[in-house]
């Protein structure tokens, strides 16, 4: 299944892939006419720029930018409630479908899945997305893999350049910070500095498994 590929690129695959891009290049400098902290933070504000390209318009001070709405919201929803360190999104996107699922058929109706875009936010014309593109069957209904499907591509498309199992990897920690700071992820700003901790976490990874 769809779900069982996820699990083989999503998590520590995604955070070791992210590790290697940020830590291994810079560990690979430290030798030249700059530092291994400013060939870290270079990369790290550069990945920062692509995936806030409001940033480009800070002068000096930042106070931060918020994830893209869909991704945030998506990515909230699949982890909201979960022991993150055992976290699954096998798992996760299973229970959020039994839960869209009101009549207990084993399908997302158009309307059952409406009702769950239009409480995350998202426009109406949503819901005709997903079943015009992921309705592979044709049959007006969207099914377990079906769904699995829609998520994915929502979570690889909210930001340039980094695939869902790395925007997992990289922002599920963040979730518990938004909800003990008693705001929704979508309205959590993360500022330059954060960014550049949560990159020297993953540049760590990238010495323990390079060796």
């Amino acid at each position: 299944m769809l779900i069982d590929k996820l699990m083989r690129e999503t998590l520590d695959p995604s955070r070791q892939a992210l590790a290697f891009s940020l830590g291994n290049p810079a560990r690979e400098q430290a030798g030249s006419n700059h530092s291994f902290e400013d060939e870290l933070t270079f990369r790290s504000n550069y990945l920062y720029t692509n995936i806030f390209p409001d940033h480009a318009s800070c002068v000096e001070h930042c106070e931060g930018h918020t994830l893209p709405k869909v991704s945030a919201l998506v990515l909230e929803k699949l982890t909201t409630n979960h022991d993150l360190s055992s976290w699954s999104l096998k798992e996760a996107v299973p229970k959020w479908f039994q839960e869209i699922d009101t009549d207990t058929n084993g399908t997302l109706e158009k309307a059952e899945l409406l009702a769950e875009l239009l409480r995350l936010g998202l426009p109406e014309v949503s819901a005709d997305f997903f079943l015009k593109h992921f309705d592979a069957n044709t049959n007006g209904v969207l099914e377990m893999e079906e769904f699995e499907r829609a998520i994915v591509h929502m979570l690889d498309t909210s930001i340039p350049g980094l695939s869902a199992g790395k925007m997992i990897a990289l922002f599920g920690c963040l979730v518990k910070q938004a909800a003990d700071s008693q705001v929704s992820l979508k309205d959590l700003k993360i500022d330059p500095v954060q960014f550049l901790a949560l990159t020297q976490e993953f540049s760590s990874c990238a010495f323990a498994f390079t060796g």
